[in-house]
């Protein structure tokens, strides 16, 4: 991974237009896809950080 590589200046551009727009499931979706590709893997500890978005869902139970 070359950060001055003009494809992955365009991938982390992708991921912050994602992140933006609030689709963090697509801008996921990208570095997953983006780590599969490269055969990089990430810890346990790194996924869990990763915030989840309750939103798609619905209503939380205590609403319904």
């Amino acid at each position: 991974m070359n950060v001055a590589d003009p494809s992955f200046v365009t991938f982390s551009i992708n991921v912050n237009r994602y992140i933006y727009e609030g689709d963090l499931d697509g801008a996921l979706r990208l570095i997953g896809d983006y780590m599969k590709k490269n055969k990089l893997t990430a810890s346990i500890e790194a996924v869990v950080t990763i915030p989840l978005d309750d939103r798609a869902g619905g209503s939380p139970p205590s609403v319904q």
